[in-house]
């Protein structure tokens, strides 16, 4: 079975956890879900030894190492990269002057 890490949304008065393609994702209690809003938390499914699912909560961040375009629109994902071959390409260029001028 696949592994599930949700996030916590508040809607109005209610919590949800969604996944990464933004599905709600059922069979998580309302407590558990509120106590991962308020601690800026992510759920993760596990399989117990017994083999029922379980959630624990897990750093938001590992959430984000799995799927970055969950901490940004994507647009500005495109321009992140743009930037960062822009930074890459300058790198090479200045190394290159360095090497030449000094």
């Amino acid at each position: 079975m696949s592994e599930i890490i949700a996030k916590v949304v508040q809607n109005k008065s209610r919590f949800n956890a969604v996944d990464a393609e933004g599905n709600k994702v059922d069979g998580i209690s309302a407590s558990l879900r509120r106590k991962a809003f308020d601690a800026n938390k992510a759920l993760q499914r596990a399989i117990g030894k017994t083999g029922r699912p379980f959630w624990r909560l897990v750093n938001i961040e590992e959430l984000y190492l799995l799927i970055p375009s969950l901490l940004l629109p994507l647009n500005v994902m495109k321009q992140v990269w743009k930037f960062q071959k822009f930074l890459k390409s300058t790198t090479k260029s200045l190394t290159f002057l360095k090497s030449v001028f000094l």
